[in-house]
C-alpha cells in the first residue's frame, strides 16, 4: 500500500543512494508525458525537500522545455535488487543553465568543482510529497556498469584524466582506446567531427579551451 510523507528522512535517503538509476517525468497541460532514465551518479540530495541532477546529452531536452512552461516534475526510484520498493518525489522543477552563477556554485558544492562530460544544465526539484509503495511488481536485474563515457568523466585507460582533459590535450591515442574508434587514422581536421559522431558532446570547459573568447 502506498505511503505518503512530506519529506525525506535517513531511511529514504539511504534507499535513493543504493539505486543505480532513476526516472524523470514531466509534461505540460497539452503535451505528451516525457519520461527519461538517468544514472544515479548524476543526482545529489540537497536537503530533505530538494534534489538536483546533472542533465547530460544522450537524451532529449524535453524536461527543460516543460519546466519553462509548466514546472511539474516527478522523480521515481525503484529497487531492481535487494528489498523491493518504489519511491516518487513530486514537486516543481527548474533548470539551471551553465552560464549562470548558480550553476557554478552547485558544481562547486556538490560535484567537486568538476563539470562532468556532456553536461547541458542542472535540474532542480523542490518537492512537497514523497510517496513510497511496495515495489513487488518490479523485476530483478543485475547491475553491470554505467556507460563508459559517463563514469565520473574518467576511464581507467585515460591515466586518471577527464575526457575533457584528453580532448584539450588532443591525446587521440587514449581517446581511440576509450571509444574503440581509430581517431589516429583520421585526418587531424576530421577527428573532432568523428568524435562527435561517436557520442561525445563537449562541455563548456572543453569548448572554451579551443574558443577562449566564448
Amino acid at each position: 500500500m502506498a505511503k505518503q510523507f512530506e519529506a525525506l528522512n535517513s531511511d529514504r535517503r539511504d534507499f535513493i543512494q543504493r539505486q543505480n538509476i532513476f526516472f524523470v517525468s514531466s509534461a505540460t497541460a497539452d503535451s505528451r508525458v516525457n519520461i527519461s532514465p538517468r544514472e544515479i551518479a548524476a543526482l545529489r540530495i540537497v536537503d530533505d525537500n530538494s534534489v538536483i541532477y546533472l542533465d547530460r546529452t544522450g537524451s532529449g531536452n524535453e524536461t527543460a522545455a516543460h519546466m519553462l512552461v509548466d514546472g511539474r516534475l516527478t522523480i521515481m526510484f525503484c529497487a531492481f535488487s535487494g528489498p523491493p520498493q518504489i519511491m516518487r518525489l513530486y514537486g516543481r522543477g527548474t533548470s539551471v543553465g551553465w552560464e549562470s552563477v548558480e550553476f557554478e556554485e552547485l558544481i562547486s558544492q556538490f560535484y567537486g568543482g568538476v563539470t562532468p562530460l556532456g553536461t547541458r544544465q542542472i535540474m532542480k526539484l523542490k518537492f512537497d510529497l514523497v510517496q513510497t509503495s511496495c515495489g513487488y511488481g518490479v523485476p530483478l536485474f543485475d547491475y553491470t556498469r554505467s556507460e563508459i563515457v559517463c563514469v565520473g568523466c574518467v576511464n581507467p585507460v585515460s591515466g586518471g584524466k577527464s575526457f575533457d582533459a584528453l580532448i584539450v590535450a588532443e591525446d587521440w591515442e587514449k581517446i581511440s582506446v576509450i571509444f574503440d574508434n581509430d581517431f589516429m587514422g583520421a585526418a587531424p581536421n576530421h577527428r573532432r567531427s568523428r568524435l562527435h559522431m561517436s557520442g561525445f558532446h563537449p562541455t563548456r570547459a572543453t569548448h572554451q579551451a579551443h574558443h577562449p573568447s566564448c
